[in-house]
């Protein structure tokens, strides 16, 4: 009788190679679209974070019955940074002082948004340094325009910006729009 022995169930070089091809066309294929993927994730997160600040400080004017403030913050978060770069972030606070949309001493702060990362996001306004409810819910805006911000990411390609615009009725909406 023949003395059978078992193979080994190793792979071949061969196979191995195979496989390797395999997975460097799947990868080079998956991480563009990751990264495309996060660039979009976080648009979209300080996009909202925007909405979610005017949507706060109108239902706190309305429900003070006072005006509230949404501006771009200093570098502390502890006042407006009477700026249009909303690079550090933003604050909503009441604001009931002499100078509207400035977050005066006396006045309290609601609440703080951090900024996005600059290397990562960017927040690109057209000449607003705050935005003001009145009690109504409305805005206060100087001329009565609408506030126009755009959330984009350092490096914009097609379809990855996003533009928040607050009306004169106080309402928040965000549309993709095209890179500036």
């Amino acid at each position: 009788m023949r003395d059978e022995r078992s193979r080994s169930g190793g792979f071949t070089l061969l196979e191995l190679m195979v496989g390797i091809a395999v997975l460097a066309v799947t990868l080079g294929i998956a991480i563009p679209s990751y990264a495309d993927m996060m660039r979009r994730n976080r648009v979209t997160t300080h996009t909202n974070q925007l909405v979610a600040a005017f949507a706060v400080a109108r239902s706190e004017a309305v429900k003070r019955g006072a005006p509230i403030a949404v501006c771009s913050s200093d570098a502390t978060q502890s006042e407006c940074a009477e700026s249009e770069d909303w690079s550090n972030g933003w604050i909503a606070c009441t604001d009931e002082g002499a100078v509207a949309g400035l977050c005066e001493s006396g006045e309290t702060i609601v609440q703080r948004w951090s900024a996005p990362a600059e290397d990562q996001v960017r927040i690109v306004t057209t000449a607003v340094e705050f935005v003001r409810y009145r009690a109504d819910g409305r805005t206060q805006q100087p001329g009565g325009t609408s506030a126009v911000f755009i959330v984009r990411p350092t490096r914009c390609h097609v379809g990855d910006a996003r533009s928040v615009t607050v009306t004169a009725t106080g309402r928040a909406a965000s549309t993709p729009t095209a890179c500036p």
